[in-house]
C-alpha cells in the first residue's frame, strides 16, 4: 500500500455505501469488513500525525565501534519502510560518514531519492537535493526518537545473538 490507505479507505466506504443503496447488503458486508481490516492496519502502523506528507528518517545509535542507523520512509504519518543498518568502525569516520554512508546504501539498494530527511544532527556534506531538519520538537522529534529507538533495539537484538552464538566472544567484546 506504501502508505495510501486513506484513498483505499474512501473507495471502500463509498462502494459500500452504494452497494447498500441497491440492497447488495451481502457484497457491501463484505466490503465493510475490508473496510475494517485496513482501519485497524492504519491504526497500528501511523505513530505521528498525518501531517506529514512524505520523508525520511535516519536515527543512529553509536558505541565508538559499532553503528547501527535505522532508516524509516514515513508517508502520510504511517512508516511503510524500515531498515537497519550495521557499520563496524575501522578508522575515525564520523557519524556524518557513516549517515552518508548508510544514506548512499539505502538509496542504491531500495532505488530510494531523499528530499526532507530527518536527523540527530546536520552531515558535514549535503548531497544535491536533500533538506536536512533537525527536530527539536513535535512529530518529527518523536520520529527521530522512534528512529533511534528502532536502531538501539537492533543493536541489542544483535548482542543477544551473538550471546547465544558465542558466549565466549561476548563476554571478551564487553570488557
Amino acid at each position: 500500500l506504501r502508505g495510501e490507505t486513506r484513498e483505499l479507505l474512501e473507495y471502500l466506504r463509498d462502494e459500500m455505501q452504494r452497494l447498500a443503496s441497491e440492497l447488495k447488503f451481502e457484497e457491501a458486508q463484505i466490503l465493510k469488513q475490508k473496510y475494517q481490516h485496513l482501519e485497524r492496519y492504519q491504526a497500528k502502523s501511523a505513530i505521528v500525525s498525518t501531517t506529514i506528507e512524505e520523508t525520511d528518517v535516519f536515527g543512529i545509535d553509536d558505541d565508538d565501534r559499532d553503528v547501527y542507523i535505522n532508516y524509516m520512509h514515513v508517508r502520510r504519518g504511517a512508516v511503510v519502510r524500515s531498515v537497519t543498518l550495521h557499520y563496524k568502525r575501522r578508522l575515525d569516520e564520523s557519524r556524518s560518514d557513516l549517515l552518508l554512508l548508510a544514506m548512499n546504501e539505502i538509496s542504491t539498494q531500495l532505488d530510494v531519492r531523499f528530499s526532507e530527511v530527518i536527523v540527530a544532527e546536520i552531515p558535514e556534506m549535503i548531497p544535491d537535493g536533500v533538506t536536512f531538519t533537525v527536530p527539536q520538537r513535535g512529530d518529527k522529534s518523536l520520529l527521530l526518537k522512534v528512529s533511534e529507538k528502532n536502531a538501539r533495539q537492533n543493536k541489542i537484538d544483535a548482542l543477544k545473538h551473538l550471546e547465544k552464538r558465542n558466549p565466549e566472544e561476548r563476554t571478551m567484546r564487553v570488557m
